[in-house]
This record gives structure tokens, C-alpha cells and sequence, in this order.
């Protein structure tokens, strides 16, 4: 069972990167923003390049069917204890 939703999340992951064209990080720190409370993610960069797509996800936004099928993997992924978050 884990493979099989490990494979879904990535499969998920793989059309909302290719729908926004942007890297999986991007993804992530665009789904961190859009959670209710949060103003602004801190991320760390290990070039300039991974610098300015951090600061490109800022500019990503996602759709409520794109948080929704995110939301759903993070359960998936993690169990019931990502719905108390």
C-alpha cells in the first residue's frame, strides 16, 4: 500500500509541476503560503539559481483543486496526524 501511494503522491506532484512548469520546490513553498496564517516562507538556497525559484514560488498560484490534491497526498503520505496541523 505505501508504493502505491507513494507513486500516486509523485504521479500528483508530476502534473502540478508540469501544469505550473516550475520545480517541486517551487511547488511546496507555494502550497506553504497559500495555508491560512501564513504570510511568507523562509527558505534556504544552496545557489542563485535555487535562490530565484524560491522567489518565483511566491508568484505561483495554486487552484483549490491543486491545494485539495496536495492536501489529500500529505494525509495520505503522513496519516491522520497532518489533519491536526
Amino acid at each position: 500500500r505505501d508504493l502505491h501511494v507513494r507513486s500516486r503522491r509523485q504521479r500528483q506532484m508530476c502534473i502540478r509541476d508540469s501544469a505550473h512548469n516550475v520545480e517541486p520546490g517551487q511547488i511546496v513553498i507555494a502550497w506553504t503560503i497559500a495555508q491560512k496564517g501564513i504570510t511568507f516562507s523562509l527558505c534556504g538556497a544552496r545557489n542563485a539559481q535555487q535562490a530565484l525559484e524560491n522567489a518565483r514560488a511566491g508568484e505561483i498560484v495554486l487552484s483549490s483543486d491543486e491545494l485539495a490534491i496536495i492536501d489529500q497526498a500529505i494525509v495520505a503520505h503522513l496519516g491522520p496526524v497532518a489533519r491536526a496541523a
